[in-house]
């Protein structure tokens, strides 16, 4: 710490003589502005004068309280000028550098047109210091991260003193708030949540999300503004740490997880279908007759259900559903089985108000035997019945060899991200 700043906080301290308040209040705000300062690099002269503002910024304050009878910001940056000048003009003999100190005092409060870091800076501390002084909420607090702070060093600061985090759940009955982030979208899996029938979606800000991942099974899909990148980061280590493929159609983002991960970051190919397939039910009705004897293939009833959940393979015909109850009201599916056990099955991933995300797995010993065309086209006919779309996003190209043999076409590929840690 320089001499001038040293003699400016005794002078502050003895200004404030026995008001303990007003003294830690700006010790606070000029460590954390110092900080802030120094890990930002500013220059050394809008160091000096960031310190110094910092120290004198609010000498305003008692001069309205004597003077009108009342703490008001606006007031303060008036009066607290030439208070702050005639204090400085006894220790700092830069004339320059007491005029900017003035003019920092001027805008201490002044959120609008902040072309300068020192500015910034103080902006920032003070917050940080008034937020905790003052009680703010979590939400306050969060709607001055999102429209005051720009300094990365300040964001982390007030993270780290208000256990603040870039991601946060989003409870189901505020997810009207997202739902401009997927309007382009036409995957049923955001549908799904955007219809309160399942899923978990995160967000940078409770109040004004500017960006939102919304999580269906073994998929994050991550969409939003270009001006939230710690909550991307986040929503991506989310996405690596519980083996999630990422789906967003937004460049910007697979840039920027190419670039954290690296190698550690593959893209998949997957395949949107047609909503509409072009299917006779007389070829679908042909295709369930074709299944050999001994085999059966009926609706997921409790018992199959508690079945499905036993083997890693099967685990997502009813895996996104609450429980059996959520599952025979909102989902639908169909299993083939073999001896008791099943060996194929063809359900709802996901469910919208107009139909269903499909999934379809087999046992490994049953696999290119046709059992999942059969069990699909069961599934399909199904829907049809009950006035529901097979919506149907593949993953893989045997997902979408299957889909083409039932007279789904290709909307357009995309890509997944697969991250690795």
């Amino acid at each position: 710490m320089s001499e001038t700043i040293h003699n400016t906080i005794l002078a502050m301290m003895e200004y404030y003589r026995g008001d303990m308040k007003r003294i830690s209040h700006f010790l606070q705000v000029h460590s954390l502005a110092r900080m802030i300062g120094l890990q930002e690099g500013l220059d050394a002269f809008s160091q000096e004068a960031l310190e110094l503002a910092a120290v004198v910024h609010d000498i305003g304050a008692k001069v309205c309280e004597e003077k009108y009878g009342l703490e008001d910001n606006a007031l303060q940056e008036v009066e607290g000028q030439e208070p702050a000048a005639e204090l400085l003009r006894d220790i700092v003999s830069d004339s320059s550098l007491i005029e900017r100190v003035k003019e920092l005092v001027s805008v201490h409060h002044t959120y609008e047109n902040v072309d300068q870091l020192d500015h910034q800076i103080l902006l920032e501390a003070v917050f940080i210091v008034s937020a905790q002084e003052d009680g703010l909420s979590a939400t306050e607090i969060l709607s001055g991260r999102r429209n005051i702070f720009r300094t990365e060093t300040g964001i982390n600061i007030l993270n780290r003193c208000f256990a603040l985090t870039s991601i946060y759940e989003l409870p189901i009955e505020n997810r009207e708030s997202i739902e401009k982030f997927f309007v382009d979208r036409t995957d049923s899996c955001t549908t799904a949540f955007m219809d309160g029938m399942g899923g978990t979606a995160y967000v940078d800000d409770l109040s004004a999300p500017s960006g939102a991942a919304v999580v269906m099974g073994e998929y994050l899909y991550l969409e939003g503004s270009d001006n939230c990148m710690d909550f991307y980061r986040d929503a991506l280590e989310l996405a690596e740490k519980r083996r999630l493929t990422v789906i967003t159609l937004n460049k910007r983002l697979k840039a920027f997880a190419k670039e954290l991960y690296g190698s550690r970051c593959t893209r998949t190919v997957r395949y949107q279908m047609s909503d509409k397939p072009d299917i006779a039910k007389m070829t679908l009705n042909d295709t369930i007759a074709a299944l050999p004897q001994g085999f059966e293939i009926v609706k997921i009833n409790k018992e199959l259900y508690a079945q499905a959940l036993e083997n890693e393979w099967s685990q997502y015909f009813v895996k996104n559903y609450r429980d059996y109850k959520d599952f025979e009201k909102n989902g639908r599916g169909y299993v083939i089985v073999f001896n008791g056990r099943i060996i194929c099955g063809t359900s709802s991933y996901s469910s919208c108000h107009d139909g269903y995300e499909i999934v379809i797995a087999t046992h490994p010993a049953f696999r290119r035997k046709g059992f999942a065309l059969i069990c699909a086209s069961r599934f399909i006919l199904s829907c049809f019945k009950h006035g529901k779309l097979p919506h149907w996003d593949c993953a893989n190209e045997k997902s979408f060899a299957l889909s083409r043999k039932l007279g789904y076409t290709l909307v357009r590929e995309y890509n997944g991200l697969v991250l690795r840690g």
